[in-house]
């Protein structure tokens, strides 16, 4: 396997230790993506096996040694490639398959606790805020080492305050479909946007995680220019601070100070689609496009995906079922799906939950994602919004073989 996720390693020399006079007959690759198997060249000397292999960058390969020899093809790697003459558009068409998302993971509070010992944080990160909190009222801070609250025993709640939360976000373009608020725990709050109460149904439905309940908003409740979302109640032991979320038809432009609501984009431009209204979108995305190709007999063409970033993407050309690139050069042949004249291509990009779920401020590029990597004491905070590119970030390519 090759870990390395930038460099491709070719004519790599493998060695193998041979019990002394076995008589190796035939090297095999095997493909456990479409299950083909090739024989390739190999040499042997009386205590060692040899052959050549060429690793992709997060590529690998699995080798079957046998005395016996089968009837396989041998394996062709294709080294001399050159670009088709085919110019991709810099617009792309696009679809989301999950509603865009607003993060809102900053408030202002107000906390009172028997009518007279007040507390007040600006603009304050959810998770800080809910330290703060917990060590203004002597509350246990959450954990690792917690006991989940359907697991404890029931015992008196201990301090408690009445607490208000207010977010702040822009809308430059009010939404002209439904917009959904998305948080936890909803049977706390009291919940306002711009001073009017939202009513709360009696069947709740939730996105991603049973956890996080969904209610549609009304719709007149929006305003051209600033407006807040207001959340009171009581904040106790069991109070789970976390973000909350707007999802709709709608695009975000971040701004130093507040997010903003704007319009969808017509199109989406090679490059990030965080700046191009989808900073905190975390779920699929499909481009398409349309190009017009003459084909050449016997040619092998190859389409190279190219620089993006995305969990995998799905190639669909014409009427081919979809194939998946997740590593290596992103190359998929399709020799068998180019047609002349007008081909459509569609190009799914699987996302992540990553720009929505988070860590949303640590600084530094991770090892992994654990608990501490969403916490200012430990791990390495920027106050400002980090996030990581998504989507097609250059054209991609038409490659041919002779």
């Amino acid at each position: 396997a090759n870990t390395d996720r930038e460099n491709n390693y070719h004519d790599v020399s493998i060695s193998v230790k041979i019990e002394p006079g076995r008589k190796i007959s035939q090297v095999q690759t095997w493909n456990p993506f479409d299950a083909s198997r090739q024989c390739l060249d190999f040499s042997q000397n009386s205590t060692h096996l040899e052959f050549n292999i060429d690793l992709e960058s997060t590529g690998s390969a699995m080798y079957y040694i046998t005395n016996n020899s089968e009837t396989l093809p041998k394996l062709q790697v294709d080294k001399e490639f050159e670009p088709c003459n085919v110019q991709f558009k810099d617009n792309w068409d696009y679809s989301l398959e999950d509603p865009n998302v607003l993060v809102l993971d900053r408030a202002d509070c107000k906390a009172v606790l028997h009518s007279s010992y007040k507390a007040e944080f600006k603009n304050t990160e959810i998770l800080k805020l809910d330290l703060k909190l917990r060590h203004w009222l002597d509350i246990p801070d959450r954990g690792g080492f917690m006991m989940q609250p359907w697991a404890q025993k029931k015992e008196p709640l201990g301090p408690s305050a009445d607490v208000s939360l207010r977010y702040s976000f822009e809308v430059e373009v009010i939404p002209a479909d439904s917009v959904y608020l998305v948080i936890e725990q909803i049977d706390r709050w009291d919940i306002k946007i711009n001073g009017k109460s939202v009513p709360i149904p009696e069947e709740i439905g939730w996105w991603v995680d049973p956890a996080l309940c969904k209610i549609a908003l009304p719709d007149n409740f929006f305003l051209s220019g600033e407006n807040t979302l207001e959340i009171s109640g009581k904040f106790d032991r069991l109070t789970n601070l976390e973000i909350i979320y707007l999802l709709g038809n709608f695009g975000i432009k971040l701004n130093n100070s507040k997010p903003s609501l704007i319009q969808l984009p017509e199109y989406l431009k090679i490059g990030d689609w965080c700046l191009q209204g989808l900073p905190f979108y975390c779920g699929n995305v499909v481009y398409s496009n349309k190009f017009d190709f003459s084909k050449q007999k016997d040619v092998k063409y190859v389409f190279h995906l190219g620089s993006h970033k995305a969990t995998a993407v799905e190639l669909v050309l014409n009427d081919s079922e979809p194939i998946l690139m997740t590593h290596g050069n992103f190359q998929a042949d399709v020799s068998d799906f180019l047609e002349n004249g007008d081909n459509y291509i569609c190009l799914r990009f699987l996302g992540s939950r990553r720009n929505g779920f988070g860590p949303l401020h640590m600084a530094e590029k991770p090892v992994f994602i654990g608990p501490a990597s969403f916490r200012e004491v430990t791990c390495q905070w920027q106050e400002t919004t980090k996030l990581l590119p998504y989507g097609l970030l250059e054209k991609p390519v038409l490659l041919k073989h002779m």
